[in-house]
């Protein structure tokens, strides 16, 4: 290993350490913002499958609660997650669900 393969690891390095403060930094942040919400978070990952994150994110893009939806089929529907069912004539077409936002 030569000195410049050192300068490169130190740099990475660095870089990899700068990459986990800011990512500590907004970890923080979304829980000073979910904080009022934390008794939903707490029902949402007892949903087998949602874990902290993805339930963060159902929280951030429906809130705390579904009034806005009067079904959960609507809810799921809005979110994307319910396949099409477009079928004619006996055949079935298309299943996919759409895709979400980015």
């Amino acid at each position: 290993m030569t000195e410049h393969h050192r300068f490169l690891l130190k740099v990475l390095l660095e870089h990899i350490d700068q990459l986990d403060r800011l990512v500590a930094q907004l970890d923080a942040r979304i829980a000073q913002l979910t904080a009022p919400d934390v008794e939903a978070l707490n029902l949402l990952t007892t949903i087998p499958g949602i874990q902290k994150h993805t339930a963060e994110v159902l929280l951030a893009e429906i809130g705390p609660t579904v009034d806005p939806f009067p079904t959960a089929g609507r809810c799921a529907s809005w979110a994307g997650m319910c396949p099409g069912n477009n079928e004619s004539a006996g055949k079935r077409r298309t299943g996919r669900t759409r895709r979400g936002n980015r």
